[in-house]
C-alpha cells in the first residue's frame, strides 16, 4: 500500500469517529484503534541463483503388447535445460490379408526443464501407429494408434510410467517410460 492510500485511510476513519461522537453530544476527543497496516521495509532482493548449464537425456520406452506378446522400442534425446527436440520415423508393412502397405510411424516432441540438480519437468507429446496383427479376432483392424500428450516432474536417473493404453478394437496395450538423466554439458 502506498503512503498516501493509508494517509487517506487514516482521515477517513477519524472524521467518520468524529462524526458518530458529535451526533452523540459526546464531547471527548475519540480514541481511535489504528487498523491499517504499518509499511514494512522492503526485504532486501537476493539475486536469483543461476542453474548451472545442463544437458538433459530423455529415454522413451513404447512397449506394444499383443496376445501377450511385449515388443519394445526406444528413442533417445538429448536437449539442453529449456530446450525442445523432436524425433520421426515412417515406415509401412505389408500385412496379411493385405494386398497394400499399411503406414507405421512414430513421432515424439519433448520439452524439458531442469527444476531442481535432480528433478526435471518434462513435457511430452508423441504419436504411435503400429501395424495392426492380422489375429484370429480381427484380420481386417486398422493399425492402432495412440496419440497422447504429457506433462510430468522426473527424477534424474528414475523411469516412470507415464502412460498405459488400450486399443478399443484389439487386446494390444501400450505403455511409454520416460528416463530423464541430467548430463554434464
Amino acid at each position: 500500500m502506498t503512503k498516501r492510500f493509508l494517509m487517506a485511510v487514516c482521515a477517513a476513519t477519524l472524521m467518520t469517529a468524529v462524526s458518530a461522537r458529535a451526533e452523540a453530544g459526546q464531547d471527548a476527543p475519540p480514541v481511535i484503534e489504528s487498523t491499517a497496516v504499518r509499511p514494512q521495509a522492503p526485504e532486501p532482493q537476493v539475486a536469483a541463483q543461476a542453474q548451472p548449464a545442463a544437458n538433459v537425456q530423455l529415454d522413451i520406452v513404447i512397449t506394444d503388447t499383443i496376445s501377450g506378446k511385449p515388443e519394445a522400442k526406444t528413442l533417445t534425446l538429448v536437449m539442453r535445460s529449456g530446450g525442445r527436440g523432436s524425433v520421426r520415423t515412417t515406415g509401412s508393412v505389408m500385412q496379411r490379408d493385405r494386398n497394400f502397405p499399411v503406414p507405421v510411424r512414430m513421432a515424439i516432441d519433448a520439452r524439458v526443464t531442469l527444476v531442481e540438480p535432480d528433478l526435471v519437468d518434462t513435457y511430452l507429446t508423441f504419436e504411435y501407429q503400429a501395424a495392426s496383427t492380422a489375429d484370429g479376432d480381427t484380420p481386417n483392424a486398422s493399425p492402432a494408434e495412440v496419440t497422447e500428450q504429457v506433462q510430468t516432474y522426473v527424477r534424474s536417473g528414475r523411469r516412470v510410467l507415464v502412460s498405459r493404453s488400450a486399443d478399443p478394437v484389439t487386446n494390444r496395450t501400450v505403455t511409454v517410460e520416460l528416463t530423464a538423466t541430467v548430463r554434464e554439458p
